[in-house]
């Protein structure tokens, strides 16, 4: 089919178009606004001439004209990016097609929604607690800005579970979706969503030629509708949950401030009832933010790289599926690390408003002043009452960022406490790197994966199983406690180095678990161990229809483990004919894995030494599929037998970290131990041997000479002659890790 010009396509499309009353109502308001605009600039021209004019008065109609320019300038983008979406050439579709079909396979598992439930429930139920220590520290700023943003409501749980199961009054007021809400300021960012956007493609299917089938987008669309749905619900709590806390805690302000003449409960349920405008548009974010869903800024940039680049977007979107809800996970966990101090800090900066606050609020609080948004209309004294309110608003604003920001910080690091302590007491597993350049923690992590034993896992003694918490910011910090208590036990780091392995693997414990990240992490991983094949096989697994259901099945369906890599022990890599040997069976285990039937004669049986009673039967792997929790039976201790936290029976001479050490390090070291009044011979032993091998390099300076001299005072270089070269401790054959010999 020959496309027409866009411009005559869309004239032919104006009839379909009318029945969209979303997108016209999209359109309208962009009209309205651009006239509002036209007004506003005539009027500021005439109101110049007014002497009573001061130049504040005229800032604040500059500050509101920028608004309104701004918000014309985004819907007349949402519009043409509408338009264009309907018009797209055939290649177009196809290739975002194509992308987004393999984003749609990436969420196909049940497992995956599961996670994704329970992931939201356990964020939830870390913010419910962090409400305690966030009212205490919004109660200690309340005495300097006589402002209260955050108040327990505990009754709010109640009232915002009900709203899951009946549209109360409150929700019937905040209709998100009509003009009516539209123009009150419900939805002040007015966005063409990307539900919409598909069900106005869906529908124009049937009518223009040069459309993809329409089972095609039912199918793609399937995972995100049904993500979509859930979030749904956590939405709908959130947002009624919010509004009781925004309703008890304007009503303590203006009880504080002399403002309020009756009762405290009073005026909360008549805010509840008819809340304000700004007050939804918070709720909203709120609902957003509680389900990883707002924007940030990283997001935000990257969707920008991808607007209107169909191929840039495609080529990012093949690597990074996902980028909002991942990186809003991030940054929720990190604030529940000590780095959400300075978060915190961070969250009060900036004396005024910021673009874009005024331009998500400036609507909403124009309606709540005037009760209406049509700024040009408006007189000088509402047009002050706009800025002053929109000013106290901010302050409000960043006063409840910084005091859940500190709030988070702080349940955080008690929940790192709480799984250091349950790590101590053998009821938790610390996260551990199959890849650890120290041998120890690489066995380690290999010897409790075949015992089924997972990062994080808490082992439950009255029901005698182990479990594995979903996902969410509260896990993340819990398992960063228990990697923290092993590293110092296992590990001779100093506890500052310790606690940032055992921060970044509870990181990359994320990256492995998550369904918005794995793919990716597993992709970037096989890139930076060059490992191609493997890299190839992924990508194109995630074409495969249903390719995480079948994944799953696949796993059900086999009882052996199978490899998903190339590596084979003892391979001469330099070897050309040896290294693509390795590539393409690094492709086809990856492609093939997850193919019911060709897995289990097409790809390599796994080395990894997962135990027969860990992989269990069909019924048992069934279950495991399902099982969001991946409920285990087994041991009570996270810690294999035959190795005790912290305990390595060989010589510290042979282990990776004292062949990693530099003279200068041996000579802090004795220093130190010295001071200790501990026996240093061992540690001389070293010393001595590494001069002797820089010696023979050549590459022993003075300057490392003389800091010998510091703990070895007649040290001379033609002692090193006398020096005896070790030989390599040979690891003897059967010897379980930790066993003298290895």
């Amino acid at each position: 089919m020959k496309y027409k010009d866009p411009s005559e396509l869309i004239r032919e499309l104006r009839n379909e178009f009318e029945d969209l009353q979303n997108e016209k109502d999209v359109l309208a308001d962009s009209q309205r606004i651009v006239l509002a605009a036209n007004q506003l600039m005539y009027g500021d021209r005439m109101r110049k001439k007014d002497a009573t004019l001061t130049d504040s008065d005229l800032e604040i109609i500059r500050e509101h004209r920028r608004v309104l320019t701004g918000t014309k300038g985004r819907i007349a983008r949402e519009a043409t990016n509408f338009y264009s979406g309907l018009v797209k050439s055939r290649a177009e579709i196809v290739l975002g097609s194509v992308v987004d079909f393999r984003r749609a396979n990436l969420l196909s598992a049940v497992k995956t929604h599961l996670v994704n439930i329970f992931g939201n429930t356990g964020f939830a139920a870390s913010e419910e607690i962090a409400k305690a220590p966030a009212t205490m520290i919004d109660m200690a700023a309340a005495m300097f800005t006589n402002e209260r943003t955050i108040a327990l409501t505990p009754t709010a749980i109640n009232r915002g579970l009900k709203a899951l199961v009946a549209k109360d009054e409150t929700l019937a007021n905040a209709n998100w979706e009509s003009p009516e809400g539209r123009e009150a300021g419900i939805k002040a960012a007015r966005h063409v969503d990307m539900e919409r956007h598909q069900y106005s493609e869906s529908i124009l299917q049937e009518t223009y030629s040069g459309r993809l089938p329409k089972w095609v987008d039912n199918y793609i669309n399937y995972s995100f509708r049904t993500l979509g749905a859930e979030d749904a619900f956590f939405k709908v709590y959130s947002f009624r949950r919010h509004i009781e806390e925004q309703a008890k805690a304007i009503a303590l302000t203006e009880k504080r401030q002399g403002e309020l003449e009756g009762s405290v409960e009073d005026r909360r349920a008549e805010l509840v009832r008819k809340p304000t405008n700004v007050m939804q548009v918070i709720a909203d974010n709120y609902a957003h933010m509680m389900t990883f869903q707002n924007d940030n800024a990283l997001s935000s940039l990257i969707a920008t790289i991808k607007r209107g680049r169909p191929v840039l977007k495609a080529a990012i979107e093949t690597i990074v599926p996902y980028d909002r809800t991942p990186t809003n996970i991030v940054i929720r966990t990190l604030e529940y690390t000590p780095l959400g101090v300075p978060m915190a800090v961070y969250a009060i900066k900036g004396k005024k408003p910021s673009k874009e606050f005024r331009n998500v609020f400036t609507m909403p609080v124009t309606a709540d002043v005037a009760g209406s948004t049509e700024i040009q209309k408006l007189t000088k004294e509402q047009r002050a009452a706009v800025e002053d309110q929109i000013n106290r608003l901010w302050t409000r604003e960043k006063q409840a960022n910084f005091s859940r920001a500190m709030a988070r910080a702080s349940v955080g690091s008690s929940l790192f406490g709480v799984g250091f302590a349950l790590a101590a007491l053998g009821l938790m597993a610390g996260a551990m790197d199959f890849d650890d350049k120290d041998k120890n923690e690489k066995d380690l992590a290999w010897q409790r994966k075949s015992e089924g034993i997972e990062s994080g896992s808490i082992w439950l003694p009255m029901l005698g199983i182990r479990i594995q918490l979903p996902m969410s910011p509260a896990t993340v910090m819990l398992t960063a406690g228990a990697t923290f208590y092993e590293q110092i036990r296992m590990s001779k780091k100093d506890t500052a180095l310790a606690a940032m392995d055992a921060g970044v693997e509870s990181f990359t414990d994320i990256a492995e678990k998550q369904p918005y990240i794995n793919s990716t992490y597993g992709l970037m991983k096989n890139l930076g161990k060059e490992k191609y094949g493997e890299f190839t096989g992924n990508l194109l697994s995630g074409y495969v229809p249903a390719s995480a259901m079948v994944r799953s099945i696949s796993e059900v369906t086999d009882e052996k483990e199978r490899a998903g890599s190339g590596f084979r022990k003892g391979e001469n890599l330099k070897n050309s004919s040896v290294w693509w040997n390795r590539q393409w069976r690094g492709f086809r285990n990856s492609l093939l894995k997850g193919v019911p039937g060709a897995r289990n004669y097409l790809v390599d049986e796994s080395t990894s030494s997962v135990s027969p009673q860990e992989r269990g039967n069909i019924p048992r792997r069934i279950v495991r599929m399902l099982d969001p929790f991946n409920t285990r039976t087994g041991k009570p201790s996270p810690v294999p037998e035959g190795m005790k936290p912290g305990q390595d029976t060989r010589p510290f001479k042979d282990t990776p970290e004292a062949r990693k050490m530099t003279t200068d390090d041996v000579v802090s070291m004795i220093q130190f131990e010295r001071e200790g009044e501990k026996d240093v011979s061992d540690l001389v032993e070293i010393l001595m041997q590494k001069a002797k091998n820089a010696h023979n390099r050549k590459t022993l300076t003075d300057a490392e000479i003389q800091n010998i001299r510091k703990v070895l005072p007649e040290f001379k270089v033609a002692d090193l002659a006398k020096v005896k070269t070790p030989k390599k401790p040979k690891r003897v054959p059967g010897a379980k890790l930790g066993e003298a010999g290895q």
